[in-house]
C-alpha cells in the first residue's frame, strides 16, 4: 500500500542516488515548493481533519491529485535536491594580500589577522553567509567589524544583534569608539535609531521582521553574536523566527563557540534562505588553558598535555584560594557562582584585598560617584547602590542579572579598566561579554537550570572556563574549581564536565502565543512557511527518512531471503532471516515512535476506544508477514488523525476497542 505521504517520499528518494544527499533532499520540499504548493494541500489536510470520522474517498483522490501535481514539481528541481548548501571553508590564506590587496579592502587591522579571521572577511567581501564557529577569545569580534565597514562601504545598514543586554551595552561602547554612527535599540534604551549600525538584542530583530519594517530594505548584513544561543530552551526559538524570515538580500554573519553538528546547522541556514553558507573554523584556542581544582593550598591539575583527565587530582580540595591567587599574581579573578544570593553573599564575606592600592581605591571612587550624578539623591541612598559602592572600595564587584542597568554597567567599566581584582558573577557573565581576566574560578559546579538542579554541562564549562587568559597579555589562563568537602564531584560526572564536547545545536522551535498573534495580525506572512522551515523540521525529516532507509534495504534483504527458502529449509539462512526479521521490526518501532511524538495529535491517539489491532496473515509459501509492509505508512496516517474507516480502504487494519 502506498501511503498518503509516500508518493512525494518514494520520488524524491529515487531521484537521489547517494545516502548523504537524502537529507538535503528532504529538508527541500519546505523550501522550494511551500509558497507554490503548500497552502493548497494544508487547507485539504484542514479538510479532513476538521471531521473526526470521515470516509470520503473523492476528499482522499483529490489530495492525490495535488500529489501528482507536485512530484512534477519535484522532478523539475531535481538539480536542486543535489544542492550542499553547508559548506566547509579551508582556502588557503596564505597570499592574503595578493588576494586581497589592502586598497580594496573596507577595514584594515594594526595586527596580523588570524587565518580564520582572513576566511570570513573573504567571505563577507564576496556577500555570503559565514558561519563562525570559533573557541572563546580568539577574535570573532573583527569579522564582526569587518561586516560593519563592508556595509558601510557599499551604503547598506548592518544590524548587530546580541542574546543579552549587558552584551549589547558593551558592543555599543565598544563599536561607537571605532565607528562613527552607531544606535542601540533594547528594552532598556534607544539611541540614535538612524544610525548605519544598530545594536539590538534578537527580540528587537524579530519583531522589526514580522512587522516588515522598511528599514530591513537599506540592511546589508545580520550579524548574529553567540548564535549557539538558538539552542536555550526558553528563547532560542527567536533565532530559528529571524532567520526563517529574513529577507534574501541581506547576508548572514553568525558567530558561535565551538559547535559538533555546524554542517548541519549550516545546511538548514542554507537550505532556509537557498544560499550557501560557509563554515569557517578555529582549531585550537589561542591562549591555553591549564585547568585546577584546588584545597588546602595545594592546586593539582585535571587535564594533562594530552587532554586526558588526571585520577590523582579527584581528591578533596577547599579553602583560601584568593589568597593564593594574590600571591602568585594571578589577579584579576572572576568567580562564578550559579544564584544571585550566593554572589552578594561570598562577595560581602570577603576581606579587603591586600594588593588593591590606595590610588586603585581613589579612581574607583572617583569614577563611581561621577557615574551616579544623572540618580537623584533618594537613589544614589539605595541599599544596592550602597553595597556596590562598599564593594567596590575593597576591589571587590558584583555582576548578576537582577541589578540595575548602571549599576552592571559601572561594573563593567570597572572592571576594563582594572579597578575590580575579584568579580563575583553568575554564568550570564560568561554569554559573551568581551572582559576576559587572567583567572576563573568556579564555585560549584552544579547549578539550577529553571526545573532541577544538575552539573554543568560541557559546553556550559566550555563557555565559563573560556572568560580566562587575555589575549596578548597571558600566556596561559588558569581555571579553578572549589570543591565541597562534604559533597565532592563524583569521578565520573566531572569527567564529563571536562571532555570538552562541543554544544550541538538543537531546535527549540515551538509556537507561542506572541507567534500566533503575530502572523494572525499580518496577512502577508504563511505561517506555512515558517512552521515547514524550522530546524526542528528538517531534523525530523532526517530521522525518518534515516529509518525508512533502513527498512527498505532489510526488506530488500528479506525478499532475497525469502526466494531461497521456497526452493527448500536452510537453517542457515532461516536465522539470517530471523534476525533481518528483528532489525525490522526494530526500525519499524523506533520509526513509528519518532512520528507518534512529533506529531501535534499525539494526544488524542491512545485513548480509550481508539486503539487498532493488526491482524497478522502468515503466508507459508512466502515466510513473510504480509501487513507489515504497510505498518509505516499507517502509523504516520493515524498519527496525523486520519480516522480508521478512511485508512481500512486501503490496508488490513481492523479498528478495535481496549477497556481500561
Amino acid at each position: 500500500m502506498a501511503s498518503l505521504y509516500g508518493e512525494i517520499g518514494e520520488d524524491i528518494w529515487e531521484s537521489v542516488d547517494d545516502d548523504d544527499f537524502v537529507e538535503y533532499a528532504t529538508n527541500n520540499i519546505s523550501a522550494n515548493f511551500s509558497k507554490e504548493y503548500y497552502p493548497e494541500f494544508s487547507s485539504k489536510l484542514k479538510e479532513i481533519e476538521s471531521n473526526d470520522y470521515c470516509s470520503n474517498t473523492e476528499t482522499f483522490s483529490a489530495i492525490n491529485e495535488d500529489f501528482s501535481s507536485t512530484n512534477k514539481i519535484i522532478d523539475n528541481n531535481k538539480l536542486l535536491l543535489r544542492k550542499l548548501w553547508a559548506i566547509e571553508n579551508n582556502d588557503n590564506v596564505e597570499n592574503f594580500d595578493e588576494i586581497f590587496p589592502v586598497e580594496k579592502r573596507a577595514l584594515t587591522y594594526p595586527y596580523e589577522l588570524d587565518i580564520f579571521q582572513k576566511r570570513a572577511i573573504l567571505c563577507i567581501s564576496r556577500y555570503q553567509h559565514i558561519l563562525v564557529c570559533a573557541h572563546t577569545g580568539c577574535g570573532k569580534t573583527a569579522v564582526a567589524e569587518y561586516a560593519i565597514a563592508q556595509c558601510k562601504k557599499n551604503n547598506y545598514r548592518t544590524i548587530y544583534t546580541s542574546p543579552i543586554k549587558a552584551l549589547s551595552n558593551q558592543k555599543y561602547n565598544d563599536l561607537s569608539r571605532q565607528f562613527d554612527s552607531i544606535g542601540i535599540i533594547t528594552g532598556d534604551v534607544c539611541v540614535n535609531k538612524s544610525a548605519q549600525c544598530l545594536i539590538m538584542t534578537t527580540e528587537i530583530l524579530r519583531n522589526l521582521l514580522y512587522r516588515r519594517d522598511p528599514m530591513l530594505n537599506e540592511v546589508g548584513a545580520v550579524i548574529f553574536d553567540e548564535v549557539h544561543y538558538i539552542s536555550d530552551a526558553a528563547r532560542g526559538v527567536i533565532w530559528e523566527e529571524c532567520i526563517i524570515m529574513m529577507p534574501s538580500h541581506i547576508i548572514l554573519v553568525m558567530l558561535s563557540a565551538t559547535i559538533s553538528n555546524a554542517k548541519h546547522f549550516a545546511n538548514w541556514v542554507g537550505m532556509t534562505k537557498q544560499k550557501e553558507v560557509f563554515i569557517i573554523r578555529t582549531s585550537k584556542r589561542v591562549v591555553p588553558l591549564i585547568h585546577y581544582m584546588y584545597f588546602n593550598n595545594k592546586r593539582y591539575q585535571l587535564i594533562n598535555n594530552n587532554q586526558q583527565t588526571i585520577t590523582q587530582a579527584y581528591k578533596q580540595m577547599y579553602n583560601d584560594l584568593l589568597s593564593y591567587l594574590i600571591s602568585t599574581d594571578s589577579l584579576p579573578a572572576v568567580v562564578f557562582c550559579f544564584s544571585r544570593n550566593k554572589v552578594e553573599q561570598l562577595a560581602q564575606k570577603l576581606s579587603p584585598l591586600s594588593n588593591f592600592t590606595h590610588k586603585e581605591k581613589s579612581k574607583a571612587r572617583s569614577y563611581f560617584q561621577h557615574a551616579l550624578e544623572c540618580l537623584s539623591k533618594s537613589d544614589r541612598d539605595l541599599p544596592a547602590v550602597k553595597l556596590i559602592q562598599s564593594l567596590m572600595e575593597k576591589g571587590i564587584g558584583i555582576h548578576h542579572g537582577g541589578m540595575l542597568p548602571i549599576l552592571k554597567e559601572i561594573t563593567e567599566i570597572l572592571v576594563s579598566k582594572k579597578l575590580i581584582k575579584v568579580l563575583f558573577a553568575t554564568d550570564t557573565f560568561a554569554m559573551g561579554i568581551n572582559m576576559p581576566m587572567r583567572t576563573v574560578v568556579l564555585s560549584e559546579l552544579k547549578k539550577h537550570d529553571g526545573s532541577k538542579t544538575r552539573y554543568l554541562q560541557s559546553n556550559e564549562y566550555i563557555q565559563i572556563a573560556g572568560r580566562a587568559g587575555r589575549r596578548g597579555l597571558d600566556n596561559f589562563g588558569h581555571v579553578y574549581i572549589l570543591v565541597s568537602q562534604k559533597e565532592p564531584t563524583p569521578l565520573n560526572d566531572l569527567v564529563k564536565i571536562l571532555n570538552f564536547k562541543p554544544l550541538a545545536l538543537d531546535s527549540k522551535f515551538h509556537l507561542n502565543f506572541s507567534m500566533v498573534l503575530e502572523i494572525q495580525t499580518r496577512s502577508s506572512i504563511d505561517p506555512s512557511l515558517i512552521l515547514g522551515s524550522s530546524l526542528n523540521e528538517s531534523t525530523r525529516q532526517s530521522e525518518y527518512r534515516f529509518h525508512k532507509h533502513q527498512i527498505k534495504q532489510i526488506l530488500n534483504e528479506i525478499d532475497e531471503i525469502t526466494n531461497a527458502l521456497t526452493l527448500g529449509i536452510d537453517k542457515t539462512k532461516l536465522a539470517e532471516f530471523t534476525n533481518l526479521k528483528r532489525r525490522y521490526y526494530k526500525y519499524a518501532q523506533n520509526a513509528f515512535v519518532h512520528l507518534l511524538h512529533t506529531s501535534k495529535l499525539f494526544k488524542n491517539i491512545f485513548q480509550p476506544g481508539r486503539c487498532s489491532e493488526l491482524q497478522i496473515k502468515l503466508n507459508d509459501e512466502k515466510w513473510e508477514f504480509i501487513c507489515n509492509d504497510s505498518f509505516i505508512p499507517i502509523a504516520y496516517n493515524w498519527a496525523n488523525g486520519h480516522s480508521f474507516q478512511l485508512i481500512k480502504e486501503y490496508t488490513t487494519l481492523n479498528e478495535g476497542l481496549i477497556k481500561f
